[in-house]
């Protein structure tokens, strides 16, 4: 069973301990709108990792509210919150509008906080939708925006991100090197849910180079960062990460005990992408010495894919079936769905080339600041010579 899938989606930490004393009710009753809105964003950090149900929720009472005190910053903030809930369950374009749009708002008002975090979420969601050069440029983007943002997290929070998309894409160096850089700077700041996350993606790398002991060191921090942080998504993905571990050490009744508990798990989680993958770690485990329970979660993976429509597990599901049955059937809907996928990446042309704009114009803002405050520190410093210079000549007349 050569095969490793970790999805390192790291999600922002923004009020530290405020997460521990905000509740929903605390939300539920706040009267002023803003401090409703901020208060949302503490509980969507909370429930976008530990859960997913709780976001659409949440999403819809802060909507229903933002609406009725016609507030454009809380509208934007339920749709990131509805965007987010989307697309972790499978709705993928309609979360990438909502996103879209709380995104725009927030470019509107120059926020690059919550710039960096919408194009973030965004980057995810054109990830899980197949079209890697598109998820870059939006990671790429936010980390731009992360370096103006007041919440120092946001420096980094799309690196691991965008690492991904560089593995994905072959580029296992610049990966490399991203991640270890991530895995520092999360670390000072005790981020410990993002550092598990870190070591969990160089294990999936060294796996996939067939490096055993090293892929074990990393997977064995993965689980101890998970329990640190008492997040039960990341402990997850640890588990799932023992079970590969114990399959290729040969202890088969260890392995499949774990794959099942990752799959219990990750259908009380919900997110579709981690039920595919855990589908798909049983099919390879049970081929071929049970085909028939092979198939039928390979048949579960197609289901998912498809009503997901995560197109290139679609198209992993038809290079497994093509891998073991030689059969042309399954050689032509790999052809297709790759071209599906590619034309996908030229349809979303124009939204790399309006992230362009925006990353040019917030740019040019933060120039024509610089040129404003140089400007008026000059004017101010030759006013004061000026004053002093004519006191001068007032004492010596």
């Amino acid at each position: 069973m050569h095969r490793v899938k970790v999805l390192p989606f790291i999600f922002c930490f923004l009020f530290g301990n405020l997460l521990a004393s905000i509740e929903f009710k605390d939300f539920k009753q706040e009267k002023d709108i803003h401090s409703k809105s901020q208060k949302a964003i503490v509980l969507w950090e909370r429930y976008v990792s530990n859960s997913i149900d709780s976001l659409n929720i949440l999403g819809i009472e802060l909507l229903r509210s933002a609406k009725k005190k016609e507030s454009l910053f809380g509208i934007a903030t339920a749709n990131r919150i509805l965007g987010c809930y989307d697309v972790r369950t499978g709705k993928i374009d309609r979360g990438i509008i909502l996103l879209t749009r709380s995104k725009n708002y927030f470019v509107s008002t120059n926020d690059n906080e919550l710039i960096c975090e919408a194009i973030n979420e965004l980057g995810i969601a054109y990830f899980l939708n197949g079209d890697l050069e598109t998820a870059k440029s939006f990671f790429e983007s936010s980390l731009k925006f992360g370096k103006d943002s007041p919440v120092e997290t946001n420096r980094f929070l799309a690196q691991i991100n965008l690492a991904k998309v560089y593995a994905e894409q072959g580029r296992i160096s610049e990966a490399k090197f991203l991640i270890k850089d991530y895995i520092k700077q999360a670390s000072e700041l005790k981020k410990w849910e993002s550092v598990s996350n870190a070591y969990s993606l160089l294990g999936d790398l060294s796996l996939e180079r067939n490096q055993i002991r090293t892929a074990k060191i990393y997977f064995d921090k993965q689980i101890s960062f998970a329990k640190k942080a008492h997040s039960e998504i990341y402990i997850t993905r640890a588990i799932n990460n023992q079970a590969i571990l114990a399959y290729y050490e040969g202890d088969s009744n260890k392995s499949l005990t774990l794959f099942q508990k990752v799959l219990k798990r990750r259908k009380f989680e919900k997110f579709a992408f981690n039920i595919y993958d855990a589908y798909f770690n049983l099919a390879r485990f049970h081929y071929p010495d049970n085909l028939d329970l092979a198939l039928e979660y390979i048949d579960s993976c197609y289901q998912i894919s498809k009503e997901t429509k995560l197109l290139n597990q679609e198209l992993e599901v038809y290079e497994w079936r093509h891998e073991h049955y030689k059969d042309s059937h399954n050689k032509n809907l790999i052809d297709s769905m790759k071209m599906i996928i590619a034309d996908l990446g030229k349809q979303n042309e124009s939204v790399r080339k309006e992230l362009q704009t925006i990353d040019f114009r917030i740019k040019s803002n933060s120039s024509n600041t610089w040129l404003f405050w140089s400007f008026g520190s000059l004017t101010i410093i030759l006013i004061s010579r000026y004053l002093i210079v004519r006191k001068s000549r007032l004492k010596m007349n």
